[in-house]
């Protein structure tokens, strides 16, 4: 079916602040109640399908992993989709009680300098290798992340990386790890990346819809390796380990960052999309 491409940014992990002192594991390396985020963390990080909650109770959060156990016992691997965090987070209709937590992770107060690929209306040149290149001459790659129900139960996330019409380095697979939009995102800048590596290129143009990737790598990133990975309100960045495996993908290369604006025409952020979208019809995720 459709899927629906949600941008929300929600990547706030659960803390004392929220009332959580609970958390329930339903599907993850090990199964249970935990009492803080870390341990949680421990078993649900880069776990396929991990499925956990956090409560203010331990009845709630025990409660929580007594009904949803038995539903990824019976298919051992392959547990529920996405792994939520706070309140089941990530969905666009927030309860109340959630509205006073804000999507955006650090709500950037100066306007980012982005390039914006609208302004871009000649079309790129295509190199002796088949790239598409910018007149700078970096190679240019456009990147999407898709997901269905994101933040809901049932959410299954793909990444889609196109080069270029049929090119043999596109990439449309399922995300590994939270079935979440931001997760899809970012993975899909790290795939293009580690493919242009594979063909000898250095010099690389990741052209995404994704703001959230491009202040995490070009701004947010800087202040959280210097104070431990944490967010202002104190708590951990819940895409760490994703936006480490980003940012060491990009070491040794001279990388630029573009914008471009999603569903508004864009010949090659709707192929991005396209195979983002088929790359989450291969979630194994139930």
């Amino acid at each position: 079916g459709n899927i629906s491409m949600s941008h929300t940014y929600n990547f706030l992990p659960m803390g004392k602040k929220d009332g959580i002192s609970f958390y329930g594991v339903a599907n993850g390396r090990k199964t249970g109640v935990f009492h803080t985020w870390k341990e949680c963390e421990a078993q649900v990080s880069k776990f396929p399908c991990a499925r956990f909650k956090g409560f203010k109770t331990e009845k709630e959060a025990a409660d929580y992993v007594e009904e949803l156990k038995p539903r990824y016992a019976a298919s051992s691997s392959s547990g529920s989709s996405e792994a939520e965090s706070s309140s089941g987070n990530a969905s666009k209709r927030r309860s109340k009680q959630d509205s006073k937590e804000k999507d955006d992770e650090e709500t950037p107060t100066k306007k980012r300098k982005l390039s914006d690929s609208a302004d871009e209306t000649p079309k790129p040149e295509v190199n002796e290798e088949g790239f598409m290149v910018d007149s700078l001459g970096y190679v240019i790659v456009f990147t999407d992340g898709a997901c269905s129900h994101n933040g809901r139960n049932g959410s299954k996330a793909g990444i889609g990386v196109w080069f270029g019409d049929q090119h043999d380095l596109n990439v449309s697979e399922p995300v590994e790890g939270r079935q979440t939009n931001n997760t899809a995102e970012i993975q899909a800048a790290e795939k293009a990346v580690l493919q242009a590596k594979k063909a000898g290129i250095s010099k690389l143009n990741v052209q995404t819809d994704s703001k959230f990737v491009i202040n995490c790598i070009t701004d947010w990133m800087k202040k959280w390796k210097k104070n431990g990975w944490k967010l202002k309100t104190g708590q951990e960045v819940i895409n760490r380990a994703d936006l480490e495996k980003l940012d060491e993908a990009t070491t040794g290369m001279d990388m630029k960052w573009t914008y471009v604006a999603g569903h508004k025409g864009n010949a090659g952020n709707e192929a991005a999309d396209r195979l983002a979208v088929q790359g989450a019809s291969k979630s194994k995720c139930p």
